[in-house]
This record gives structure tokens, sequence and C-alpha cells, in this order.
């Protein structure tokens, strides 16, 4: 009985030893070893290391003039496009004569009284002591006077009268001197300054407005695309894409790698491009990104401008610069197998 007993462990001892020798049988090993990564070749698209900027305006008006089209080269401040905004340089010129006024309001009261109105003012209260001391003089001679036989009682009032005033008036030109001699008041300063202030950021708000209507090229590049013409209407309400301009001197290479080869691309990957024809030999390049990453690639279908499911762009750097090539050349890349 104990002999029968054993034979269901017997054979399920048996059935375990063959289960260890089919896994590792060279069949089975080749099957669960990793394939060594394929080299391919597909075909690629010149571009800019750095994008492409798509130039605007936040200026309304109608196009004057354009100054550069696909192919040109421009350097960082060149002119690109105007805009007419005749409105506009009315408003500076404007401003600008506001602004001069305002200025010269403000250093004259911050100046205070020139010298010559110094010595004017000298000068009236020197006028105005010789009156008065001459009236004063009248005054005491009419005062010696015996009054009703020697001097009229009418007489005395109008003598005495001009004593006062002639004081009077010697006081107000001192007064005035005073005034010029002290310079101008704190709040007429503070007034003028404000003045001056709230004209020069009104031009500047203004030179502002008009130097949008100037459109120059951020970067040395060259135009790839011109999307406005001469005589077309343009508003900062419906803001519009005028002009496309890229870097050059910095390329880099753009390919759609299909999703047979989604194990064949890594980054730091290297590459070999020919151009059209061969002329100029072989380059070199690197993978440098994957967007969006081959293993993360959505199973859904692409909208419109996505890359396809099962697809990746693969952006990659040159190895030296390039020479001959343009943006929107292309190339056919060879990639090496990835490093193991």
């Amino acid at each position: 009985m104990a002999r029968f007993a054993s034979a269901p462990r017997l054979l399920a001892l048996f059935h375990a030893i063959l289960c260890l020798a089919l896994l590792h049988s060279p069949q089975s090993l080749a099957q669960t070893s990793p394939q060594p990564h394929a080299a391919f070749t597909v075909r690629g698209v010149v571009e800019p290391a750095e994008g492409i900027l798509s130039i605007g305006t936040a200026a309304t008006g109608v196009i004057e003039r354009i100054v550069a089209g696909p192919g040109e080269r421009v350097h960082a401040g060149d002119e690109l496009l105007k805009i007419d905004c005749a409105p506009l340089e009315a408003d500076v010129k404007s401003l600008v004569g506001q602004a001069r006024a305002a200025q010269d309001v403000d250093d004259r009261v911050r100046n205070g009284s020139r010298p010559a109105e110094i010595a004017v003012g000298e000068a009236n209260v020197g006028v105005a002591r010789a009156r008065a001391e001459e009236a004063a003089e009248a005054l005491r001679r009419a005062q010696a006077l015996q009054l009703g036989i020697s001097v009229t009682q009418a007489v005395m009032l109008q003598v005495e009268r001009d004593a006062r005033i002639t004081s009077a008036q010697l006081e107000d030109a001192r007064a005035r001197l005073d005034l010029l001699r002290q310079g101008s008041r704190d709040e007429d300063i503070a007034e003028a300054g404000a003045r001056r202030d709230a004209s020069a950021a009104a031009l500047d708000a203004a030179r502002a407005r008009l130097a949008q209507c100037t459109v120059k090229s951020p970067i040395d590049g060259v135009v790839v695309e011109r999307l406005a013409t001469r005589g077309q209407f343009v508003t900062s309400a419906v803001p519009s894409v005028l002009l496309r301009v890229a870097n050059d001197k910095s390329l880099g290479i753009r390919a759609e790698v299909e999703a047979a080869h989604s194990g064949d691309v890594c980054v730091r990957q290297h590459a070999s491009i020919t151009r059209e024809g061969g002329a100029g030999g072989e380059l070199g390049a690197s993978v440098a990104r994957i967007v969006p990453p081959l293993a993360a690639a959505a199973p859904a279908a692409p909208r419109q401008g996505e890359t396809p499911p099962g697809r990746a762009d693969v952006f990659l750097t040159l190895d030296r610069p390039p020479a001959g090539l343009r943006v929107g050349d292309e190339v056919m890349l060879r990639f090496e197998p990835c490093a193991s």
C-alpha cells in the first residue's frame, strides 16, 4: 500500500523536472532573450533647433510696406514690415510740445527769480522809498505851517494822504522784493513737477504705441514664411501671425519614426545624415529627444497636427555645424543600433 501511495508524488516530481527542462531548452532561451536593436533608415526634415518664431503686432492699421520676404536673411533689429499709423505720429508730435512746455514751467518754478528780476525789484523799492521820503518831508513842512493861515485844511489833507500812499507803496515794493528773493513755494514746485511727469509719461506711452507700428526681427536668421500682404488691415483685437523667422545657424533634424521601429530608437542614439543626391557627404547627428515617448504612444486616433498612434517625432542635433543645409531640406537618416 505504501508503494502505491507514493506513485502520485513521483508523477508530480517527474512533471516538474520536465517543465524545468523545457524552460532551459535552447529554443525557449531564444524566445525569451531580448532581441538586439536593428539599424533602420527614415526620411527627415531640416528644422531650426530653437524652433520657428511666429511674429505679429499689437498695432492696428494698414500694412504700408513689407521689407523682408521668404528666404531673406535678417538681423536682430531689422525692420520686417511697417504699419501706417499717421494718427499716432500726430499724437506724438503734440505730446512732444506739451512735454517741453511742462518742462519749461518746472524749470522756471524750480530756479526761482532770475537776477535781473531781483534787480528790477530792488529798483522799484528804491523808487518807492524816494517817493515816500519826499512825501514825508512835504508832510513835515506842512505841519510846521500854521493851519488856516499859511496852509489850508484841504492842502494839509492832501499832503497827509500822499505820505500814507507812498509809505504803503514802499512796503508793497519791499514785500515783492522779498518774494523774488525767496523763490517759488514748495506747493508750486510740486505741482510743476507733477505736470512735467504726467506729460513725459503720456509721451512715452504714445511713443511705445507708435513703435509697435514697426515690426522688427528679434533674432538673426532667415524669413521662413510671409503671411501678410501690403495694404492688409491688421488689428490688435484679432491677433494674427504676419511672418515666421527661424535661426538657421542652429539647425536640427526632425524625423517621424514608424511603429515598426518603436524599439529601435533611444536618446543619444547616433545617426548618419545623407543629403539629396549624396552631395557634400554624410553628417552625423544624435537623438536629443523623442516626443511623445514611443513606449507611451496613445492608441486613440490622432487629432489634426498630432503624431499618429504608434509613431513619434524624433529630434536630432548635428555633431558639427552644417554646410549647405537649409531649413526645409529633406535628408535621409540611418539610425545605428542603440547601445545595449
